[in-house]
């Protein structure tokens, strides 16, 4: 899809693939020549491809899920991406490319998600997996190094050491959930991890399975392991749990509904019983049904914000105090300006009887002249 050649007569392209195709033959014979002179017979297991072309599909959804974060690709992303053919190539160009600007002439956030793109697609298709907080930390380190700044490149693929908070948007970034105290995550994860590992889903129906799955990741989001990047990871690790296991699913959900994914995940492990909200797991058990094969199910809009709701509250009640405060404004310049009129009226009044006085005063002076 992404080579411009691949579905043309293109001599040059057809005879780099036969090359390819060459290559790849000699390095197996090669191979299976060093393992008889050295006298090691051939595995009965096969290998992986770990230079595998690349995914569009898989692209889409690294994608999306760093919309979670409200990341988007950079223009060179998608020029880099149509001359790869592997997912090794396309990220080499893009570190290549990133190393040769100035820090000043390119987006942080756009290197961020044209690299966590890149590996998180190649990372779903890695059949490797591992039920255990392990796990979670290599997928941590395999998406992350190298990406974030100096400060935080310590942090990737390894559990935080210090208690952290998150104002969330759902919450008009006013309030954060509560995460794991940093010096209880290894043993809250190896109890999450325990209890799963003794489940058996072949004893559930679908909705059941869709229910003890994201209670499973509700839980470790809500521990929060990592200081950056913990629901990009443990969505990575869901898509791979559910592969590991022959799951049939959805992978586009994530890719088209990341953000209701993050705050369905926010609903679930938020409460404030001070103005009345507890937590809602409907939303995330609905992604879960969706994701396992509940095509016909649609998902619920997001709950207003009570803290929007207060805000709101808060911006009507500052505008009626504004009117009220106009109305008395007014009020006052009513009656400033009717005690104003009144003593112009007076002032004219005393004007108007001095005026009088003096016309009566000169009249009396005339009439005593004529006599």
């Amino acid at each position: 899809m992404f080579h411009p050649c691949k579905k043309t007569k293109h001599k040059l392209c057809q005879k780099n693939i036969r090359k390819g195709t060459d290559d790849e033959r000699d390095k197996s014979a090669k191979k299976e020549r060093v393992f008889k002179e050295i006298g090691v017979q051939k595995s009965e297991y096969d290998e992986y491809d770990l230079n595998k072309k690349i995914n569009s599909e898989n692209i889409q959804i690294g994608i999306g899920l760093n919309k979670v974060d409200n990341l988007k690709p950079s223009k060179y992303f998608y020029q880099a991406l149509n001359q790869s053919h592997s997912y090794e190539e396309l990220e080499q160009k893009i570190i290549h490319y990133y190393k040769n600007q100035k820090e000043d002439t390119f987006s942080k956030r756009e290197k961020e998600c044209d690299l966590v793109s890149q590996r998180i697609a190649k990372l779903i298709e890695d059949e490797g997996f591992s039920l255990s907080p392990i796990s979670l930390k290599a997928i941590h380190r395999k998406i992350f190094k190298g990406v974030f700044s100096q400060e935080l490149e310590n942090c990737v693929g390894v559990f935080r050491i210090v208690n952290i908070f998150k104002k969330e948007e759902i919450f008009n970034e006013k309030a954060s959930v509560f995460y794991a105290n940093y010096d209880e995550i290894d043993e809250l994860l190896e109890y999450d991890f325990s209890k799963e590992k003794k489940k058996n889903y072949t004893l559930l129906n679908n909705d059941e399975k869709a229910l003890s799955l994201a209670q499973f990741i509700s839980n470790i989001w809500q521990i929060h392991p990592f200081r950056e990047g913990n629901t990009r990871t443990i969505a990575v690790f869901t898509i791979k749990y559910l592969n590991s296991m022959g799951f049939s699913f959805n992978n586009d959900i994530f890719k088209e509904h990341s953000k209701y994914f993050r705050n369905a995940l926010v609903l679930a492990n938020y409460s404030d019983m001070k103005n009345n909200i507890s937590e809602n797991f409907s939303y995330l058990e609905d992604f879960f049904k969706k994701l396992l094969g509940n095509e016909k199910l649609e998902f619920k809009a997001m709950p207003k914000s009570v803290y929007y709701c207060l805000d709101e509250e808060e911006k009507n009640n500052q505008t009626t105090q504004e009117t009220q405060n106009l109305v008395e404004l007014n009020k006052k310049l009513d009656s400033s300006l009717q005690r104003q009129k009144a003593r112009t009226t007076q002032q004219d009044k005393n004007v108007s009887s001095l005026q009088e006085n003096k016309t009566q005063t000169l009249s009396e002076k005339h009439k005593k002249r004529h006599r």
